[in-house]
């Protein structure tokens, strides 16, 4: 019987969010998903009208016991294989390179506007993971976002990328310890940045998604497999995560007094919301203004935005979001969405990481909300 309507957009949302963790773009994510549904759909179409005994000897998706693992094996593949292009793409790209940001407004009354948005929130790896998560190969990437997403046991993770339970163990002990190791590279150099006085950088954070949506764990999983978990929940801590305390309304809260500093040009705020060793990247792709080289320390990054708003207004309108599962700010000239800033925050609760977004491509699909959620720059 071939997949319905119904079966095909209620795999969507989880099949677009793997791909974007997977990815890290948006429309890849969305050519990625469509095109695994489409070429799913024919398949048990085709399957469907063989004669019978034709049908026996099909080998088709139709004949598949558990559709939405075969999807998530077919879409975590597709996305293996793009990455390794992609790999190729990002070493001639101009400046650093970003995630392409997943934004989604909220409304004063009811949060978010699509309740696919909300589960994809809650279950979600912010933005500060991943770009951390750049460090690791395709394979790592997918058996990491298995394991801690969907809650996959390694036998359903062994099966969706062809390896043995026991190496993909090994990659995923593997992930956590490039992931873990990339934050503590970040801390040495950034000290060694202070000390040539570039400034520096603390350590990033990231909240860590909560583990579980879809994904069957079975009942017989070995303690092995807890102590992964247990394992992988203080890495968790250590890689990243909003630090203890540090809650997604003070983000929020922080994100308010930053774009007010912003937009009234008053900088004395600034300093009490960043951290000394506060670090600011951001993406122009070589397409519009922006720094080639991510900019250390808490005077630098103030020094940066005095001289680019000396220049040019960063923006006429903005908005408050939820950017890749951490909160946000999308800015605006116009109708056209220019930058999209998100934030990490230290031990302390100060920033101490800014991400800014600028290249075009990556905000195309970002339209502005309408006026009663867009807040007017005064």
């Amino acid at each position: 019987m071939a997949i319905s309507t119904t079966d095909y957009e209620a795999y969507r949302p989880l099949l677009r969010t793997l791909a974007y963790r997977m990815l890290g773009s948006v429309a890849e994510a969305e050519d990625i998903v469509q095109d695994a549904l489409a070429d799913y759909y024919l398949r048990t179409t085709a399957a469907a009208l063989e004669a019978p005994a034709e049908r026996s000897c099909v080998k088709s998706p139709a004949a598949v016991k558990h559709e939405k693992a075969y999807l998530i094996r077919m879409v975590t593949n597709r996305c293996i294989n793009l990455k390794q292009s992609a790999r190729v793409r990002r070493e001639q790209y101009v400046g650093n390179w970003l995630p392409e940001p997943s934004v989604s407004y909220m409304d004063a009354s009811s949060g978010f506007r699509d309740p696919a948005d909300q589960i994809e929130r809650k279950e979600s790896i912010t933005y500060a993971m991943l770009v951390l998560m750049e460090e690791l190969s395709g394979v790592e990437r997918a058996v990491f976002l298995l394991r801690e997403t969907l809650g996959y046991d390694y036998a359903e993770i062994a099966d969706i990328v062809q390896k043995s339970e026991t190496n993909c163990r090994k990659l995923f002990s593997r992930a956590k310890e490039k992931l873990a190791k990339k934050n503590t590279n970040l801390s040495e150099a950034d000290s060694q940045r202070r000390a040539n006085h570039m400034g520096g950088i603390s350590n990033g954070h990231a909240a860590r998604g909560e583990a579980g949506q879809s994904g069957s764990k079975e009942a017989g999983e070995g303690s092995g497999d807890c102590a992964d978990k247990q394992d992988s929940r203080l890495a968790d801590e250590r890689i990243g995560g909003f630090a203890d305390g540090a809650s997604q309304s003070k983000v929020t809260a922080l994100a308010h007094t930053f774009i007010s500093a912003l937009d009234s040009g008053s900088f004395d705020q600034l300093i009490g919301l960043l951290a000394k060793d506060a670090v600011l990247t951001t993406d122009g792709g070589g397409k519009v203004n922006a720094a080639i080289f991510p900019i250390y320390g808490r005077d630098r990054v103030i020094a940066f935005y005095e001289g680019v708003l000396r220049k040019n207004p960063l923006f006429e309108s903005y908005s408050f979001a939820d950017v890749s599962g951490q909160p946000g700010i999308v800015l605006f000239s116009g109708e056209e969405t220019t930058n999209v800033v998100t934030f990490g925050l230290d031990e302390a609760g100060k920033i101490d990481r800014i991400f800014m977004i600028r290249n075009p491509e990556k905000l195309a699909h970002i339209s502005k909300p309408s006026v009663t959620e867009g807040l007017k720059r005064s």
